[in-house]
């Protein structure tokens, strides 16, 4: 392991002559004819060239920035010859290739010819290792034997084993297979007998070399080696030299296996005393930094496509233990000194080095939070997802990451809580099972097996195992990707005091909430985490005393709890497997039935399985012995006959022993349990798959929802179909339906076209029918009148997944922000979350022998000054659309391809655009129609935000080529004409791809740039220098985000800084968040959408508090509020634009008789370098950069166009280095 690169950083000390080149001394393993710098400090190795691109290819490209902070530097390759000084001087000049000092090369076939004599600089492509390529089934190859490698190349790499007094290196092969692609098939078969025979092909790795420090003392060392395992003290295995080491080579790894290899670790942290542990004294904090490093490394490897054959792992400690005390001295000192500067920590060398991201100092408890004030839509898809409970008026229902509980009050009014824990929060109760002995009462973290596994017992006391203790406490940097998990179903107990909500994704829980009120919803009282993939269903049963969740198939455990109704803990009861796929699971009186593909099957949670006959015997007792652990839960299938191919969709209770099945082909089924063997029994055949049913008692009629809305079937009917013979399934019954309708949530949204998608959920609370239709919208109407759609309820919501969202001005009609989807719909909402109206862009769709696929909303602007919406698509077409008929006023092709952002400058009438064709189109807004007034094609790679100053002087556009371009706004006068045109003046290049900009202030003058690397930069407009640049990162867990859009907010009139905070999100791990904008720390972060963010917007309102809008690909919106401890006094925000592929729709007309507008060439205006330099004149800006300093950010800058990729090359540009 290497330390963190830093940028910049030079090549410390290199040798000037071959006398400064000594051998490398501390080589665990590999080859000879490693060598170092008498300092140490650089290691010089003969290699190969597939080496050499290895390196060059990990320093140098961008998407590797992360593997290559756990490599050591790479200074350069050189190129060995018989006679050359002056290797330092060179290396420095020639960007780190040189020849490297060496002896004459021997005398062999094999080895490439070396001149003596001064040699020239090795060109990329040069040094290969043979002049003939390689034959691998005909060539001969032999093993090296460890021998120096005789290619004659060698590489300069960073000393990983520099500072240390005592180092202590263990090289450990990484993977199962050792040779790559194009190896011979003798090495093939040869590596792969080495693999067979060790480690490698049973675990994946194997220990290639060990090398400890015992001391100088010769009966300590003696005493040392008496305590290492019996295999590491087989002489024929180890060497022992002067200076104390004890070294092991390869074929001591090769005597491993998976049984045994723990003590090649054991041997390497020193052995253990009389009591079984580690004797070195810091060994336990050695192998705490040693997993820290190498789960950043499994992280970076999990989100990073690679591969590699034959790569190794080496790790290095200091073995002195005075020099470990004092470097973790020195480390406490620094982390103390820098949490008070508010600094971040720099590792020290004595230690492995960390090479994951660096936490900033932790902060004390934030006065910032974000609270959810409102969700709009839902993720339910089954019955699964929707729970009622009749006596207290409420229902539960799934979105996103959130359980949504509302309740329905007399006076019609509803009133809403949302229930969202973090994956580390603590519940109320421990929650045990039989199975996980150990499990604590709060989330488990992931856990990776490891050789150092900690096997202490549990210590019963605590309520979980001490040896996970070391891991929970520390940061889980991979976990950051899988943190979210999905609310996939609910249920509410009998009188509504308890809902449970299981999840699916990464370590899934059952969590048990309290609805009293007061009661947080943030802490559950108990929390089951059995489960290992995902939560299929959960179900209470009548009497409150059991609760029942069934994995999802994958998982395919059945459990029981028992539930103390007082306190709310859970206790395993009774559990069974359940691998068959799984719809519905509900409960008749003491029995569970589950439903599936062709599944029909009976639990009872109080008996026991029945124990097949026995034959008496004198001698052995027949006596039962109490099993310890939790009953078997017990259960017959129900005889399906001919509907054996049926698969069975929802399930309905309407009596203690009768229960009602619905089939997606149609079929109404009746299920008795009272009797020993469950009886299923088919009463009527719909044309309509049956999705969900519901009972309503007051009534007495079923209620069954489909593709085409919902039925009713009277109880009468049914006792009735009881008492006659049974239907055959082959006829279809066609009695007459009762109240066959369409769905009443769609026809009062006007969505009667798209009527197909159906019901996915119905329930009935009291006097209220709750239906979910397949496009997340909900309805709550009254059973009065079942024809009645006016009077319902609705809670609506888009059908598709969410692309962007934009606010309002205040005061305005619209309402206070908008959303769209890819298909053109646009919904407008009040800050409370209602739906204020609805509306459709109709996208111009390619011609019918066009091949581009289907036309999609990408982004949607508004503005302010005329009140109409620009409107960008797929085909980069672009659209002017009038709100009072939502007909297009302009069309036209704007780019060649999707558009990425827009920009509107109310006060000068611009229309930036930006597309992935890597231009730029300037439009000007006049008498409802756009004016083309430049095309700006600077950028070499996609252009993905554009950005104005206040006073629309500069415009700003950043790229997936890594810079930013600042752009100056000149005016000409000529001939009675004035013309407009934006000039770049700098280009700031930067060390990874832009992803979002915003301004720091209402001043335009400072900013702030989002990063793939996971950084903010600042950035000084004026002059185009950077300012600063700080990583992204969690406190908590050490993680690292890209913020895929970033937004400043601020209040004024409390002086300077009051209130001053950077908000943004990441798809990676689907968080908002708000970061201190001088320092970005983070001051607080939630989660809610769990299939990615999509956008965000800042509302303009007016009181104490900040709202923010999101919205995910999930088809949910989140109403969050950010508020501060201490409200400030006058209330007024400052929004800064936030943009990412926004979405609207509008109609637009194309005459008859002309061609599409798609089908058009994209529009351009193009300056040419004249027009450029007469209006830069014209302006008053002189045509050549000036000399003098004051007018170095007034002068044009001189352009050089490169035909190849149209790249603006400007003399006075900015670099992040």
């Amino acid at each position: 392991m290497a330390s963190r690169k830093t940028t910049g950083k030079k090549i410390p000390d290199l040798p000037t002559s071959a006398d400064e080149i000594v051998p490398f001394s501390h080589r665990a393993a590999g080859h000879e004819g490693i060598s170092t710098s008498a300092s140490g400090s650089v290691l010089i190795k003969p290699c190969t060239q597939h080496e050499i691109d290895f390196y060059r290819s990990a320093a140098t490209d961008p998407r590797h920035e992360f593997f290559y902070a756990h490599m050591p530097t790479f200074y350069g390759d050189l190129k060995i010859a018989a006679n050359q000084v002056q290797l330092g001087p060179l290396l420095s000049e020639q960007g780190g290739v040189a020849p490297l000092p060496a002896p004459p090369l021997p005398e062999t076939d094999t080895a490439p010819a070396a001149e003596p004599g001064p040699a020239t600089l090795a060109p990329p492509a040069a040094a290969t290792t043979s002049s003939a390529p390689v034959n691998p089934t005909t060539d001969t190859w032999k093993p090296s034997q460890g021998k120096k490698l005789e290619t004659g190349l060698a590489i300069a790499l960073e000393n990983a084993a520099a500072g240390f007094q005592r180092p202590c290196i263990l090289d450990v092969k990484l993977g199962a297979r050792l040779w790559a692609d194009d190896a011979p098939l003798a090495k093939k078969q040869r590596f792969d007998d080495v693999a067979k025979e060790s480690t490698s092909g049973s675990l994946g790795f194997r220990i290639t070399g060990v090398k400890v420090w015992l001391g100088e003392d010769k009966e300590a060392q003696k005493d040392h080696l008496s305590r290492l395992p019996a295999i590491s003290r087989d002489e024929s295995l180890f060497t022992l030299d002067e200076q104390g080491y004890v070294g092991y080579e390869k074929q001591y790894g090769r005597k491993f296996n998976k049984d045994n290899v723990k003590e090649g670790f054991t041997t390497y942290l020193g052995g253990l005393n009389d009591q079984g542990k580690l004797q070195r004294k810091h060994a336990k904090l050695i192998r705490d930094r040693f997993i820290r490093e190498l789960e950043s490394i499994v992280f970076v490897l999990e989100n990073e496509e690679s591969r590699m054959y034959s790569a190794s792992v080496l790790l290095v400690y200091e073995g002195d233990d005075e020099k470990l005390e004092a470097a973790q001295q020195y480390e406490d000192e620094q982390k103390k000194k820098d949490d008070d500067a508010g600094q971040e920590q720099e590792e020290v060398s004595a230690f492995p080095s960390k090479a994951g991201p660096k936490s900033p100092r932790k902060q004390a408890a934030s006065t910032v939070s974000l609270q959810l004030r409102k969700v709009i839509g839902t993720t339910t898809s089954g019955p699964a997802g929707l729970a009622c409970c009749a006596s207290n008026s409420s229902f539960a229902y799934c979105a996103g990451a959130v359980a949504v509980l509302s309740t329905l009050e007399a006076d019609g009014a509803v009133t809403t809580r949302y229930y969202k824990s973090r994956p580390t929060t603590t519940a109320v109760n421990p929650s045990r099972s039989y199975y996980d002995t150990g499990s604590p009462s709060h989330t488990p973290t992931r856990r990776r097996p490891s050789a150092f596994a900690d096997r202490t017992p549990t210590d019963s006391d605590r309520g979980g195992a001490v040896g996970r203790e070391r891991v929970d406490e520390g940061s889980q940097t991979w976990a950051a990707r899988e943190r979210i998990k999905t609310v996939t179903c609910v249920a509410l107990n009998e009188n509504g005091r308890w809902l449970a909500v299981g999840e699916t994704g990464y370590m899934p829980r059952v969590l048990l909430y309290s609805t009293a009120s007061g009661t947080p919803t943030d802490v559950p009282t108990s929390i089951i985490s059995d489960h290992s993939i995902g939560v299929r269903t959960v179900a209470f049963s009548p009497d409150s005393r059991f609760l029942a969740s069934l994995g999802t198939l994958t998982d395919g455990f059945l459990y029981v709890w028992s539930l103390n109704c007082r306190t709310g803990s859970l206790t395993l009861h009774s559990a069974n497997k359940c691998t068959t796929p799984i719809a519905d699971m509900i409960w008749c009186g003491s029995q569970l039935i589950t439903i599936g593909t062709r599944h029909v099957k009976v639990w009872q949670p109080g008996q026991a399985l029945p124990s097949s006959p026995q034959r008496l015997s004198r001698r052995v007792s027949t006596e039962k012995v109490a099993s310890p652990g939790p009953a078997t839960l017990s259960g017959r299938n129900a005889l399906l006959g001919a509907l054996v191919e049926c698969n069975f969709t929802c399930a309905v209770a309407i009596r203690p022993t009768l229960v009602l099945v619905g089939t997606d082909a149609g079929h109404l089924c009746a299920l008795n349990v009272s009797g020993s063997y469950p009886e299923l029994k088919l009463l009527k055949m719909f044309d309509f798959e049956i999705n969900a049913l519901a009972w309503q008692p007051s009534r007495q009629r079923l209620v069954l929802g489909g593709q085409y809305g919902i039925a009713y079937e009277d109880l009468s009917v049914i006792d009735q179909i009881l008492d006659s013979p049974p239907l055959v399934p082959g006829s279809r019954a066609r009695s007459p339906r009762k109240g066959h309708r369409l769905s009443a949530a769609r026809r009062s949204l006007g969505l009667d076209h798209t009527s197909n998608t159906g019901l996915s959920a119905v329930g009935c609370v009291s006097s209220q029918l709750i239906i979910l239709d397949g496009d997340g919208n909900l309805l709550a109407e009254s059973n009065a009148d079942q024809n009645a759609a006016d009077s319902a309820q609705t809670f609506a919501c888009h059908n598709g997944s969410i692309q962007g969202v934009a606010s309002f001005p205040p005061g305005s009609e619209h309402g206070a922000f908008f959303t769209w989807t890819k298909n053109g719909d646009l919904c407008f909402w009040e800050t409370g979350g209602a739906l204020r109206h609805k509306a459709y862009i109709r996208l111009e769709q390619q011609d019918l022998d066009g091949d581009l696929g289907q036309n999609e909303l990408r982004i949607v602007r508004f503005s302010r000054k005329t009140s109409l919406f620009v409107a960008g698509d797929r085909f980069g077409m672009l659209q002017l659309v009038a709100p009072s008929d939502w007909n297009a006023l302009w069309i036209g092709r704007a780019h060649g391809t999707e558009v990425t952002d827009i920009a509107i400058h109310d006060d000068s009438s611009f229309i930036a655009t930006s597309s992935r064709d890597q231009t730029l189109q300037l439009f000007l807004h006049r008498e409802n129609s756009l004016e083309l007034v430049q095309t700006m094609d600077d950028h070499i790679g996609a252009v993905n935000n554009l950005l104005f100053n206040s006073t629309g002087s500069i415009l700003l556009s950043c790229s997936a080529d890594r810079t930013v371009f600042v752009r100056e706004r000149v005016h000409r006068q000529g001939e009675g004409v004035s013309s407009t045109a934006y000039l770049p003046t700098r280009i700031i290049t930067l060390r990874s791809a832009p992803l979002s900009m915003a301004f720091l202030d209402s001043k335009c003058e400072t900013l702030l740039v989002s990063t793939m690397d996971r950084h903010i930069t600042k950035v000084d407009v004026t002059s185009g220098t950077v300012i600063e640049s700080s990583k992204i990162t969690d406190p908590e867990s050490e993680d690292r985000v890209a913020l895929n859009r970033i937004a400043v907010i601020s209040r004024h009139g409390h002086g300077e800084g009051d209130a001053n905070f950077l908000v943004g999100f990441s798809s990676a791990d689907k968080s908002l968040r708000v970061y201190d904008n001088d320092k970005i720390l983070l001051l607080t972060r939630e989660h809610g959408h769990t299939e990615g963010i999509s956008d965000m917007c800042i509302l303009e309102d007016s009181g104490p508090t900040w709202t923010l809008v999101s919205t995910g690909l999930d088809r949910t919106i989140m109403v969050w509020a950010l508020t501060i401890a201490q409200p400030l006094s006058p209330p007024a925000v400052v929004l800064e634009a936030c943009a990412t592929d926004r979405l609207t729709a509008v109609n637009g007309e194309v005459t008859p008789g002309k061609c599409s507008p798609v089908s058009l060439p994209p529009l351009r205006k193009v300056l040419t370098k004249g027009e450029a330099q007469t209006t830069a004149i014209s302006a008053g800006r002189p045509s050549r950069p000036s000399d003098g300093p004051a007018a170095k950010h007034q002068s044009s800058p001189r352009l050089r166009v490169y035909r190849d990729g149209h790249r603006a090359d400007l003399q006075n540009s900015s670099r992040v280095l």
